[in-house]
């Protein structure tokens, strides 16, 4: 039977739920270690997690949301050596990683994964009587009246889907991202944005009241742009990092590229980098327009791994990235933190998190894009000028600075 009402589905898993605890009482399902909490009075919390993004195994996917919690839980490894966290994913965390997190760091596999976070995280949750849960991916589950009782604190990152929503028909998932963020934002006790941006969009799109929100840049880990040997290339290069899905914009920048060639006669490259996932079939059709001459100078170098990519934005002329919408923009603030110009677009949250440290423009003009492209290419001074402003820039992102903030957050009661 397929429930296509948002609301018949919340009905059907709550009576999921109540299924369940009727077969399951409380008394069984509760985790012992804090029924002897409870009995000792033992002052210190225990705080759920979605870190299913942490269970991924496959390397182009490990970026974004991703990185995002694996920076926080390795900075709260040292700041919060008191409170539990029970990280709960799809599939197991590697061992490795998890042993970065530290001693009060559990990693509990939930499963199946259909009905996730509508049956089994519940279920789960009912088990291990948490204090909080912190949703990573701009969801919680939902709560159960007068027998769970912990705060909600949820993450979010962007909501283009909602501005751009034939940008993400590709991952036949548009109507979940719908449900879960709205459901997200309006029923949850606190919201994390990692931008100004994201903040005002969930205002507006959602209605929620600003008081609501607290806004946290994330970081940038500290390698980018320390002693870092530059990727050794033939010809000066732009670079492309990021998913190739429509929203980047990845053919305006092919586009623009052939302006910038057929403008200037220079034999510079473009190198594009990242995973194919999503992949904007735009792309291929942008490449395949290329004069033969320009066609040479585009180099598609996919998902690479965490070294090349630093040397790679070391050694790069400026960082391209002219898309649609960003939320926040993790590769805008790393190539910042390499010293490298920036060419963004005036859309979405670029504006907010590159300042004047790049040039910004109209994303559907590809002119404009290879117009910036000959200002950096030709203006010795200009990029002198932009490379001292990243750096400076990139200093006010910190891992450390946004895990503090969100253990402060996690630490106060969000409700009466």
């Amino acid at each position: 039977m397929e429930l296509r009402s948002t609301g018949l589905k919340q009905i059907y898993s709550g009576l999921t739920l109540i299924y369940f605890i009727s077969v399951y009482p409380l008394s069984i399902c509760e985790n012992p270690e804090n029924k002897v909490k409870k009995s000792l009075k033992i002052n210190y919390m225990v705080i759920s997690v979605d870190a299913g993004c942490l269970g991924i195994n496959e390397e182009r996917l490990k970026v974004g949301v991703y990185q995002i919690a694996v920076h926080l839980f390795r900075r709260l490894k040292e700041l919060d050596k008191t409170n539990t966290y029970l990280l709960y994913s799809f599939e197991p965390i590697d061992d490795e990683l998890l042993q970065t997190f530290g001693e009060n760091v559990k990693n509990i596999v939930v499963t199946p994964s259909k009905g996730w976070m509508k049956v089994w995280v519940p279920m789960q949750i009912l088990r291990d009587n948490p204090d909080v849960f912190l949703g990573l991916t701009q969801a919680i589950p939902q709560k159960i009246p007068h027998i769970t009782n912990y705060q909600t604190i949820v993450l979010f990152h962007d909501i283009a889907f909602e501005k751009y929503p034939t940008m993400y028909s590709y991952s036949g998932s548009l109507d979940k991202l719908h449900e879960h963020s709205k459901y997200a934002a309006e029923n949850a006790d606190k919201i994390i944005s990692v931008s100004t941006t994201t903040k005002k969009d969930l205002q507006t799109q959602y209605n929620i009241p600003t008081n609501k929100i607290d806004v946290i840049h994330p970081g940038v880990d500290e390698v980018f742009g320390e002693n870092v040997i530059p990727y050794l290339s033939k010809k000066p290069y732009f670079l492309f990092v990021g998913a190739f899905k429509k929203i980047k914009n990845v053919p305006g920048i092919i586009q623009g590229f052939q302006y910038f060639s057929e403008q200037t006669g220079l034999e510079y490259e473009l190198m594009l980098v990242g995973g194919d996932k999503w992949f904007d079939s735009d792309i291929a059709i942008a490449l395949q327009r290329l004069p033969q001459r320009v066609s040479k100078q585009v180099k598609m170098m996919g998902f690479v791994d965490d070294t090349l990519l630093r040397q790679l934005y070391a050694g790069a002329l400026a960082f391209v990235s002219p898309s649609f919408y960003e939320g926040f923009g993790l590769t805008f603030v790393e190539a910042m933190a390499s010293g490298i110009p920036v060419i963004g677009s005036t859309h979405g949250s670029i504006p907010e998190i590159v300042w004047d440290c790049g040039i910004l423009v109209n994303p559907r003009d590809p002119k404009a894009i290879g117009d910036a492209m000959v200002r950096i290419a030709n203006d010795a001074r200009l990029r002198e000028q932009l490379k001292i402003k990243s750096k400076e820039r990139a200093k006010a992102f910190s891992w450390e600075t946004f895990a503090k903030e969100v253990l402060k957050i996690i630490t106060i009661r969000h409700y009466p």
